[in-house]
């Protein structure tokens, strides 16, 4: 699958290229929000793109949806950005789909932006309710689809792609890594690690929500995994068949654990080095901790003695996980409600604007 491409997607660029600046991006909008029927005059290729996503296959489950969004979301929104840190995007920048990343340029200025961007995607993909028809979560979880079909034909108008050695750029391969593996399996792992305990069902549930947000970015169904088994096999041929260190990718993972938070728009100027370097080693321990040593080493990941952190940690999870068994804490639904109201999360939608948007 690393040779095979979303032709769909691809296609939809193709056909959006031709119409007026910013024409494209307002007919895939009003399509997922309003139906097909409410852009008559869009190409043919609109259709392969949101017909899915308007009309889901039957074998989604919306209400095992939402239970996975709830179990995604119940450990709180700072484990959740530890995860998506140490874990989503460690690991992805330490395989090789950092590629096309690196051939984009600018590694620390853009990585505000991008842990920005990938946050709130995340936040507005997984809060329950937002993956049906329509809803926000489908909405920006296709135009990522989207913008990986701009970048994809940005790299090939380069010129600088080694197809036969690289395979395609985002090709459905690294599509489904990074849905299945990078946002789930591998953060999940790492969240264990620190003592979340979660139930067969809870595993069971994140697996269908997961696999409904690969297919949405258009992952076909026959590479989906069918259960959380299925979802651990994927994530071990992955380990296995993508070890590759891509140049540039040290750089990467250093702006993505010392530059991904403006420190000096927030602190006074003495503070922002200290700062910086402890929280940017916190997040390097952690992710130590998840790749392993070998692995850490050969990504030139810093080795910090803030990994003491990760026991005092998971002593601190372990503790609200034996709260929650006891029923000493809300309802799961209640603390997710509660997270998504405090933090804010979706009041602000940022999308990309590295490659340009459909007719633009």
């Amino acid at each position: 699958s690393v040779f095979e491409t979303d032709t769909a997607a691809d296609d939809l660029v193709t056909a959006f290229g031709d119409l007026p600046g910013g024409a494209g991006w307002r007919m895939l909008d009003t399509a997922l929000r309003e139906g097909l029927d409410a852009v008559p005059d869009a190409p043919l290729a609109l259709d392969r793109v949101v017909a899915d996503a308007i009309a889901p296959p039957d074998w989604v489950d919306f209400d095992l949806v939402d239970r996975g969004a709830v179990a995604w979301w119940r450990t709180g929104g700072l484990l959740q950005l530890l995860a998506l840190t140490a874990g989503s995007l460690a690991y992805g920048y330490g395989t090789s789909f950092a590629r096309p990343l690196v051939q984009t340029g600018r590694l620390t200025s853009r990585a505000p932006r991008r842990l920005a961007e990938t946050g709130a995607w995340v936040g507005l993909a997984t809060k329950p309710g937002a993956l049906r028809p329509g809803q926000v979560g489908v909405r920006e979880t296709v135009h990522i689809r989207m913008v990986h079909a701009l970048v994809r034909a940005q790299i090939h108008r380069k010129g600088e792609w080694d197809t036969a050695n690289w395979g395609e750029p985002i090709s459905v391969g690294d599509a489904l890594a990074t849905g299945i593996i990078g946002f789930f399996t591998y953060p999940i792992n790492g969240l264990r690690d620190l003592g979340v305990d979660y139930s067969d069902d809870e595993l069971e549930a994140m697996t269908h929500l997961w696999s409904w947000i690969t297919y949405l970015m258009g992952v076909p169904e026959h590479y989906l995994p069918q259960s959380y088994a299925e979802a651990v096999q994927i994530f071990e041929a992955g380990a296995a068949l993508d070890r590759v260190k891509v140049e540039g990718a040290d750089e990467l993972l250093d702006a993505l654990f010392f530059h991904s938070i403006r420190f000096e728009k927030l602190l006074p100027g003495p503070l922002v080095g200290p700062v910086r370097g402890t929280v940017g080693h916190t997040v390097a321990a952690f992710a130590r901790r998840w790749m392993g040593d070998e692995r850490a080493d050969e990504l030139e990941i810093p080795d910090t003695p803030l990994a003491a952190l990760v026991p005092l940690l998971r002593t601190a999870v372990t503790a609200r996980e034996k709260a929650r068994g006891l029923g000493l804490m809300p309802s799961d639904e209640r603390v997710v409600a509660l997270e998504f109201a405090l933090t804010g999360l979706l009041t602000r939608v940022r999308r990309p604007v590295l490659p340009p948007r459909p007719g633009a």
